[in-house]
């Protein structure tokens, strides 16, 4: 999953020989060591450890830290070091652009179909971490992981889609702040839509930022955890736009963003009974529970541990391709790719539109 993620914020301009090379070096080599480090009973951070670090260890259940952040940080290096794409932040010959420009997904109903089996297969990612338990409680935490997926999944697609739709309608309405041709069509009309990639990123962002806490929060916490990961969606995606980085798929707000929030909402929400279930001891439950801090400020430590030990060995790795020239595309092939994908969705759009005459004339006919 971490490589992927790095895979999915660089697409159509990464070769697969560098995509090949860092989904072995991060796997093999920066995951292992933060898996030992906070899952392994003899890791440092670990809550399983007979000595956990704090008193408490690094509570992520099924991995917001462990696999979203680490693979969002290893994006975030990447994505600086390989640049933008032509036709979003610089042109033909990566020169920097006035406006940054849009470039549109292909495909909306393949963007849905992933969309939903990543969301189906993220049941095995969190009720199936239940089965590493003792067996009489297994299918209790495994339900409650399951709940809470549900839930922040669903409130994340719902808060981000209709944060969006807010957004476009009461915010700024002047046509330099327009983000694109379509938002200039609604300042003109006044006719809103809603945009359907907000509410596929939305449920992501909540699934990502549960992952952390699924097995020792209750149902209201991932409510909260979820309607605060849309928020974070779409501040994560302006931040960006801001400093010009170019992530294909959203996948640093995802990812990068939300691990932080999901890591941090474990350390807020964890709750003394559920503790107890997972890790054996309650001393130091989330601070919405106790008032004790402890648990949230070693949930701060293993985010700056992960972030060190994913950005520094990646920054190296990353130059050294970029420096050998298997990191980048060509210019021939970036363009091919972008040209397939822009051919893609003119057919989709004359599709519909040969539909729209077709349903004119049937019932001009039927007049």
């Amino acid at each position: 999953a971490s490589a992927t993620i790095v895979a999915g914020a660089v697409a159509e301009r990464g070769q697969m020989l560098a995509y090949v090379a860092y989904s072995m070096f991060l796997t093999g080599f920066i995951y292992p060591v933060i898996v030992h480090c906070m899952w392994s009973p003899h890791g440092y951070l670990s809550p399983n450890a007979s000595n956990p670090f704090g008193d408490v260890g690094f509570v992520d259940f099924a991995g917001s830290g462990v696999v979203h952040f680490g693979g969002g940080v290893a994006a975030y290096v990447m994505i600086i070091i390989v640049g933008s794409r032509r036709g979003r932040h610089v042109d033909d010959e990566l020169k920097r652009l006035d406006e940054p420009g849009t470039i549109e997904g292909h495909s909306p109903v393949l963007q849905m179909l992933g969309t939903l089996i990543l969301w189906f297969g993220w049941y095995g990612f969190n009720c199936g971490t239940a089965l590493l338990l003792d067996n009489k409680v297994a299918a209790d935490v495994a339900a409650l992981a399951g709940v809470n997926t549900t839930l922040a999944a669903g409130t994340g697609a719902i808060v981000s889609l209709f944060a969006r739709f807010t957004v476009l309608k009461y915010g700024p309405k002047s046509e330099e702040r327009a983000a694109d041709q379509r938002q200039m069509d609604q300042l003109t009309t006044g006719q809103y839509y809603f945009e359907l990639k907000y509410a596929m990123n939305g449920a992501l962002c909540g699934l990502v930022s549960i992952t952390a806490g699924c097995g020792i929060v209750e149902p209201w916490a991932a409510f909260v955890i979820g309607f605060v990961s849309g928020w974070i969606y779409l501040g994560a995606c302006y931040l960006l736009e801001k400093f010009r980085l170019d992530d294909a798929v959203d996948a640093i707000p995802v990812h990068l963003f939300n691990g932080v929030w999901g890591v941090l909402a474990a350390g807020l929400f964890a709750v003394p009974e559920h503790l107890v279930k997972v890790y054996g001891r309650d001393d130091h439950p989330g601070l919405f529970y106790s008032g004790d801090p402890k648990l949230l400020g070693v949930q701060l430590i293993g985010l700056v541990l992960i972030f060190v030990w994913v950005a520094v060995p990646m920054f190296g790795f990353f130059a050294f391709l970029d420096w050998m020239g298997w990191l980048r595309t060509t210019e021939e092939d970036e363009k091919m790719t972008f040209a397939c994908a822009k051919d893609a969705s003119t057919h989709e759009i004359d599709d519909e539109e040969d539909e729209e005459e077709g349903l004119d004339d049937d019932s001009s006919e039927d007049e």
